[in-house]
Formats: C-alpha cells, sequence, structure tokens
C-alpha cells in the first residue's frame, strides 16, 4: 500500500473486505499518497480487520477522503 495514493489503498483493501483508519504525519510526500501501514506489507489479516493508512498531514486532503465514505 506504501506509495499508492489513498483513493487506490482504500479501493485495494475494501476488495479484500478490510476497514481503513487514517492517521496523519509531516511529509514531503503528497497528501494522498500513502507513507505508512499497520499492520506492515505481509501480515495476515482477516475480513473486518483494520489497516491504518498514515498520509501527510493535511487537513483539506484528510476531510475530503473521510467525507467520500458517508453516505447521504
Amino acid at each position: 500500500m506504501v506509495g499508492k495514493t489513498l483513493a487506490q489503498a482504500r479501493a485495494d483493501l475494501a476488495e479484500l473486505g478490510l476497514n481503513i483508519a487514517l492517521t496523519p504525519r509531516s511529509s514531503d510526500v503528497g497528501t494522498s499518497t500513502v507513507m505508512a501501514t499497520v499492520p506492515s506489507s505481509g501480515t495476515r489479516l482477516g475480513r473486518g480487520d483494520t489497516v491504518l493508512l498514515a498520509n501527510r498531514t493535511d487537513r483539506h486532503a484528510r476531510d475530503a477522503f473521510l467525507m467520500s465514505d458517508q453516505v447521504p
């Protein structure tokens, strides 16, 4: 997931039946780029488990991403 956009990572994890959570970090990497994951790559997960995605601190990008999960 590291290096993918948040949208790509979200779609990939959804296909696997995994949940996501975001944690912002300071970095020079673009706001929509995944910098790190917890658990790390290669960890076995089951449907419904949560993957923490770290992206650059940017309130507007984070809010737009979170709002895309809301159902009207």
